[in-house]
């Protein structure tokens, strides 16, 4: 009898680990089972910074309130007039529709409204200056007017000059005024009055190549009126047209 039970405690200590690893494989099953699976948040896409909104924006120290925006004249404004508008062909008076721009998207971030107005009108104390004003600090900042890529904003005697060597260049400076707004994650924004940035736009070039007929000829300003220059006007926000057409000239095979 002792030795049936010996036998018997030794087959049951046998089947032990069996038992055990049954238990673990099933309590590992369940586990799997029942436990959410964890996956990553989803990414979030960055806010446009002209989306952005504030509670005030200060300028060299004083309110956006008490600026206006001050626009260049158009460039080609002669020109037109000589050809009595027969080539308008787009828009040239892009200081304007830049300020325009900044007057609107400042309205929607601040709810302020700012005034647009040519630089014929009497200088105020505190303007926004777009392009080459008649005012001396767009003078002072016109040190990239010879390259098409780069632009400047800086502060400068209760004014804030926007000048670019190009107008795609003009308008893209804008882009980094928002950018150094949202990058003080505050929404109180300021512009200190010894502000300056330097910096050259992301534009696309596109070379004209061909004869008389891109280089203008014909036309008694092709600077206005070639095709490429058309092109230019169309595409003025992001890219940058350069005319290489030579009258007379050919493609040949010898």
């Amino acid at each position: 009898m002792k030795r049936l039970l010996a036998l018997l405690m030794a087959g049951a200590m046998l089947l032990l680990p069996t038992f055990t690893a049954c238990s673990d494989s099933d309590a590992a099953t369940t586990t799997a089972e029942t436990t959410p699976m964890v996956t990553d948040a989803p990414v979030t896409t960055p806010t446009d910074p002209k989306d952005a909104t504030y509670d005030s924006i200060t300028l060299g120290g004083v309110a956006l309130s008490e600026y206006k925006i001050v626009y260049a004249p158009d460039e080609f404004a002669r020109v037109k007039k000589t050809y009595r508008d027969s080539f308008d062909y787009g828009e040239t008076h892009y200081d304007k529709l830049i300020a325009v721009e900044l007057a609107t998207v400042l309205q929607k971030m601040t709810g302020v409204t700012v005034s647009v107005v040519p630089d014929t009108e009497a200088e105020s104390e505190h303007e926004i200056l777009i392009g080459m004003t008649s005012r001396s600090q767009s003078t002072d900042n016109a040190s990239v007017a010879s390259n098409a890529y780069a632009y400047r904003i800086a502060m400068n005697g209760g004014k804030l000059c926007v000048n670019g060597g190009s107008a795609a260049a003009t308008y893209h400076a804008l882009d980094a005024l928002y950018a150094e707004f949202a990058a003080q994650n505050s929404k109180a924004v300021s512009i200190a009055a010894d502000y300056s940035k330097r910096d050259s736009a992301d534009l696309i070039t596109v070379a004209c190549v061909g004869d008389s007929i891109t280089e203008g000829y014909g036309c008694a300003n092709g600077t206005y009126c070639s095709y490429p220059a058309i092109l230019q006007r169309i595409l003025w926000k992001d890219f940058v047209i350069i005319n290489y057409g030579v009258s007379g000239k050919t493609m040949r095979e010898d």
